[in-house]
């Protein structure tokens, strides 16, 4: 029925060229024109009773063959990768080559590739935790803060200063300026409330004054796309508010809405708050060297249209799910001063990241062969019914059924996988993973058959 002749190119694309026999587009051809004879109203003939020579007359020889090739494709594309032993992941490009005799051409995307290495010798250093002393210090002032009173003062911004002011931000690179009136700030260091570097460039400046500054963005910034460039500011400060702090003692403590009721039961709450809060970013970070490290000693080629997937998933995230529709991505866009292919360009780094960090991870599982029981399933099920969340919910019984569904446990069974997962790359990367020597033999075995999946590429004839 037909020829096929395959060839492996770069990044997971299989080409694959098939020749169909002549009898076979014959016979689609003449299938076709049956069809179109039963569903046309030609005058002078009833349904299914015009003769082939009057349908190619009414539509055109090439409109038969186009609809006879449309239909004929999918069975010619689904025998041929079956011939040939191909799994696609997604949807082939498909070009035809010839039409006399009929040769399609299709790159099909296939299984990603990768090669860990000696992975189980991986060792990453653990980031040190901050001293929580000045958080807990931090946190005091905070909780300080909104007991104080607000007194205006006729004087330059102080840091600890409460201001109102009118701006202008231009980002580099984004087209739309960000204006705001009447924004109000507290100036403090180290806080997340503005771009780095912008509370300082507040410090000193006067009331009914316009100012313009620049800062550079850091290029460790946490949103990667505004990481390393220019944001141009113009301020005009209109108010200008010192506050009066209470004394911290008992008394002040004991007038909280809290359990607490001594300085020093505060100070013990807030720095056990801080301690889980700095073990939890430090895990955090930690979780993000070590997949950085696998990532730099791996070898992995993989299709492109991973990354246009993870792309989409950005976007849909990042819109709050207005690509859904079309008018809701053009309004989005508008927002942003930007066009599709910019947005998705901009994203394109971290969308490559995000592939490479889920193809580690699946390496991660399959090499160790984890899995997920029923008793994971029951305890994750059990600990989601402990929560308060859960325990507040007046609608228990809705959840209940919720978390029988098949989505709702496939979900579920992801996550607890994936947690397996991340939970061992930590162990590998403390050095405390004891090193069987079946998962060693496996994994020597796995990446010495994806390294010659990487490297060896042919075509083959059938």
């Amino acid at each position: 029925m037909v020829k096929t002749e395959k060839k492996e190119l770069p990044k997971c694309l299989t080409e694959l060229i098939i020749e169909v026999e002549e009898k076979v587009v014959q016979e689609a051809t003449e299938v076709t024109v049956a069809q179109m004879s039963k569903e046309a109203k030609i005058p002078g003939f009833r349904p299914g009773k015009a003769p082939k020579h009057i349908i190619e007359k009414n539509f055109g020889k090439a409109a038969i063959f186009q609809k006879a090739l449309d239909d004929l494709l999918p069975k010619v594309y689904s025998d041929a990768i079956i011939k040939e032993s191909i799994e696609p992941i997604g949807q082939p490009e498909i070009n035809i080559k010839s039409t006399e005799p009929l040769v399609i051409e299709a790159k099909i995307p296939t299984k990603p590739v990768i090669n860990l290495g000696e992975y189980q010798k991986y060792q990453v250093e653990q980031p040190k935790m901050p001293d929580a002393d000045p958080l807990v210090e931090q946190s005091i002032q905070t909780l300080k803060r909104q007991y104080g009173t607000l007194e205006p003062v006729d004087r330059p911004v102080e840091w600890g200063d409460s201001i109102r002011i009118d701006f202008d931000l231009k980002i580099e690179g984004v087209d739309k300026t960000q204006s705001e009136e009447d924004a109000e700030f507290i100036v403090e260091k180290d806080s997340q409330g503005a771009l780095p570097g912008f509370f300082e460039q507040l410090v000193g400046k006067e009331r009914n004054q316009d100012y313009e500054f620049t800062i550079k963005i850091p290029k460790e910034f946490e949103i990667s796309e505004l990481s390393n460039k220019k944001a141009d500011y113009k301020i005009k400060v209109k108010e200008i508010k010192k506050s009066i702090l209470p004394e911290l003692n008992d008394e002040f403590v004991a007038s909280l809405e809290s359990d607490v009721k001594t300085v020093k039961d505060l100070k013990d709450k807030l720095k056990n708050d801080v301690i889980a809060k700095l073990e939890e970013d430090q895990k955090a970070a930690y979780r993000e060297d070590i997949i950085n490290f696998f990532i730099a000693k791996s070898e992995m080629e993989f299709p492109e249209m991973l990354i246009e997937r993870e792309i989409d998933r950005i976007i849909d995230q990042q819109s709050n799910h207005a690509s859904h529709t079309p008018q809701g991505l053009k309004k989005w866009l508008d927002n942003m001063g930007k066009n599709e292919n910019e947005v998705r360009d901009m994203f394109k780094d971290t969308a490559e990241i995000s592939v490479k960090r889920s193809l580690v991870l699946s390496e991660i599982i399959d090499l160790e062969t984890l899995n997920v029981s029923d008793e994971d399933i029951e305890l994750e099920i059990a600990k989601i019914k402990l929560s308060p969340s859960y325990a507040l919910n007046p609608e228990q019984g809705k959840l209940d059924e919720i978390l029988k569904t098949d989505d709702f446990l496939v979900s579920l069974k992801n996550q607890i996988i994936t947690n397996k997962a991340w939970e061992l790359l930590e162990s590998i990367a403390l050095n405390q993973k004891n090193k069987s020597k079946t998962t060693t033999n496996k994994s020597k075995k796995t990446s010495k058959k994806n390294t010659k999946s990487l490297k060896n590429k042919k075509t083959t004839k059938k």
